[in-house]
C-alpha cells in the first residue's frame, strides 16, 4: 500500500511499513524522511496524509490508529500540537 499526498513542488508518501517520506518532484529525491520503516512485526501502514499550511504540519494516520504530527521544517513529530482523540462506545455526548 502506498498513501501520497501532493504538496507543492514535493509529494508525501507513506508506505506499508510505517515510512514516511517526502520526495522533490523534478529531481525524484527524498528531501525529508519523517518516519522510518518499522521491523518486521512492529508495522503498521500508513492509510492516511494531510497537511496543515499555515502550521507546516504533515499528520499521518496508521493502521493501528497511531496518530503523528510532524514538522515540515525539521521532519520531527511536532510538539506543539495538542491534538486530543476521543474514543465513544456506547455513549452519547
Amino acid at each position: 500500500m502506498l498513501i501520497v499526498f501532493l504538496l507543492g513542488k514535493r509529494l508525501v508518501a507513506g508506505f506499508a511499513d510505517g515510512g514516511v517520506k517526502m520526495f522533490d518532484l523534478k529531481s525524484g529525491d527524498v528531501v525529508q524522511q519523517f518516519a522510518k520503516p518499522m521491523p518486521q512485526g512492529e508495522q503498521s501502514a500508513v492509510i492516511s496524509i494531510d497537511h496543515h499550511k499555515k502550521l507546516s504540519i504533515i499528520a499521518t494516520g496508521s493502521a493501528d490508529g497511531t496518530v503523528k504530527l510532524y514538522n515540515t521544517q525539521n521532519g520531527k513529530v511536532s510538539p506543539s500540537v495538542v491534538l486530543l482523540v476521543f474514543i465513544q462506545s456506547n455513549c452519547h455526548l
